[in-house]
């Protein structure tokens, strides 16, 4: 009996002993996240409007990106912070730094002094993500959400995150620079309503037009573009709807245009917070900035520039202001090669 276990165990350590070939890393380990590209090319173009932030290496900033829905990388964050986490921890540190600190989501965890457990979530900075911590059940700060979903709710939407990092109304539908000292952003040399938007020749893109509106220097107007996006960099004189366009540039052009417009339409009523008690995140189009903005829903009362969702306010409002000229709001722009069509005119 001992001489079959000896056997045995013999041939087992000749079976161990003989080499095998190293197994290759999965391509999640080997492939740079920050060098991706947000969508993978070819993928299908969606039609969503879903406000996220990617890293771009050549720049070594993180920039505002739409995304449509579809094909998205992990190339792809919810917040600036989030992005700079991944990518550019230097431009973390710098961008907290220039950030209000006394807002709620810039706050610090206090989980209280107390000694009760409570499950909450709060806004890491250093992760730009809603993490989990107990709270103690007194003392702490406004950086304390009862769940997730919240916490996402009201810091990833944060407009003065947004405002803080950098960006203006310009950026809304494009895939815009976030602010940095960079000499080669051009929003940060030029006038962006002196710049002209130019397509590339046609051989060199095959995808649906999208139309856009841009400032005339010229005119000092804004003109529907038909826009094809596939450049590095969608050009900073280009938006929406013409209300952000003249919001922009040419401020008495944009009470001119408010005052012809049908102040009974939806996307033109005031904010209205209603006259209860609840509190609802939810999005109203503010027709002085051409932008769908945050505020906070009471439950009742109220009217009908009420959206539940940042998406759902620009496809009602940008196709509702223009229904005349068929603005509609096409599959979202994506970066695709290296270059930028922006020229500069003359005033």
């Amino acid at each position: 009996m001992l001489r079959v276990i000896f056997s045995l165990l013999c041939a087992a350590s000749i079976v161990f002993a003989i080499p095998y070939p190293a197994t290759k890393k999965g391509n999640n380990e080997e492939v740079d996240i920050c060098a991706l590209p947000p969508v993978n090319p070819g993928s299908k173009a969606c039609r969503g409007f879903f406000r996220r932030w990617t890293y771009d290496i050549k720049t070594e900033t993180c920039a505002t990106y739409i995304y449509g829905g579809c094909g998205g990388t992990e190339n792809l964050f919810q917040t600036e912070f989030a992005c700079l986490a991944k990518c550019n921890k230097p431009g973390l540190q710098k961008l907290i730094s220039k950030s209000d600190l006394t807002a709620p989501c810039m706050q610090p965890k206090a989980e209280g002094l107390c000694r009760a457990v409570i499950p909450s979530f709060y806004f890491d900075v250093q992760t730009g993500k809603c993490t989990m911590f107990d709270y103690s059940g007194c003392h702490g700060n406004s950086n304390r959400f009862a769940t997730e979903e919240e916490c996402e709710q009201e810091c990833y939407d944060f407009p003065n995150f947004w405002q803080n990092s950098g960006i203006t109304n310009s950026s809304v539908g494009l895939a815009a620079s976030s602010s940095s000292d960079s000499q080669t952003n051009v929003e940060d040399e030029v006038d962006v309503c002196s710049l002209r938007v130019v397509n590339p020749g046609p051989k060199r893109c095959k995808i649906n037009t999208q139309r856009r509106w841009t400032y005339s220097a010229k005119t000092k107007a804004c003109e529907i573009f038909e826009y094809i996006p596939c450049t590095s960099k969608d050009p900073p004189n280009l938006f929406l709807n013409e209300y952000a366009c003249l919001a922009n540039c040419n401020q008495q052009g944009l009470q001119k245009l408010i005052n012809e417009s049908d102040p009974t339409s939806p996307c033109m009523q005031p904010k209205a917070a209603g006259n209860c008690r609840a509190s609802f995140h939810s999005f109203y189009f503010d027709k002085k900035t051409g932008m769908c903005t945050a505020f906070t829903y009471t439950g009742c009362g109220g009217n009908e520039n009420q959206f539940s969702s940042e998406e759902e306010c620009y496809l009602k409002c940008n196709n509702v202001l223009h229904e005349s000229d068929s603005i509609t709001v096409d599959s979202a722009p994506f970066l695709a090669s290296d270059e930028t069509n922006v020229e500069i005119t003359g005033a």
